[in-house]
């Protein structure tokens, strides 16, 4: 998901996109075409920046295989080769949960909600349609056990990125300060 945000403190997701079963290489090169020469920090799942199967690994080994040249690149360093802006979200799950009650709530100055979605992301904007409350968590969370293979949008991915996008999203003040247009926020996992 792509996001704008604009002078008022919202953001509207402004383009989607979803793909299953691509290489990190594969994503960026759609990624990148489609955001043109747009600057656009992505903000991604923290774990992204964990090295794949080196949980049980101490320090030392991490170290002899990285001096051994055999170290993989996480999928965070793979983006950022590619071109990729990135950062890590904050994925606290509650927090987002409730900074997005916050985001969908009406501005003062005119009634529109802080976080719209335009037209052309149809698959994102039936996720908020259809996503569940979690009442084991006291509905403050989302169903996350959602099918695999069921379509994009019956899943929380959406979810998920407009949630890390909305914890990453500057103040007021900050956006205040912002004079040279819409500052342009995509989330991936």
């Amino acid at each position: 998901l792509w996001f704008a945000i604009d002078p008022a403190g919202g953001a509207v997701v402004y383009r989607e996109w979803s793909a299953r079963h691509l290489q990190p290489d594969e994503v960026a090169q759609a990624v990148l075409y489609r955001q043109g020469d747009e600057q656009v920090l992505t903000y991604g799942d923290p774990s992204m920046w964990r090295m794949q199967g080196t949980a049980y690994q101490s320090t030392e080994q991490l170290a002899h295989l990285a001096a051994a040249g055999k170290s993989q690149l996480t999928l965070s360093d793979q983006y950022q080769k590619a071109g990729f802006r990135m950062q890590p979200a904050n994925n606290g799950r509650i927090p987002g949960f409730l900074r997005l009650q916050t985001m969908f709530a009406p501005r003062q100055s005119d009634g529109v909600p802080y976080l719209r979605f335009m037209d052309c992301c149809p698959d994102a904007f039936r996720t908020f349609q259809s996503i569940q409350l979690n009442e084991d968590k006291g509905g403050n969370d989302v169903l996350t056990d959602y099918p695999s293979d069921a379509d994009v949008w019956q899943r929380d991915e959406y979810y998920d990125c407009t949630r890390y996008a909305m914890m990453g999203v500057p103040t007021r003040a900050i956006i205040q300060e912002i004079q040279t247009g819409p500052v342009r926020y995509k989330v991936g996992w």
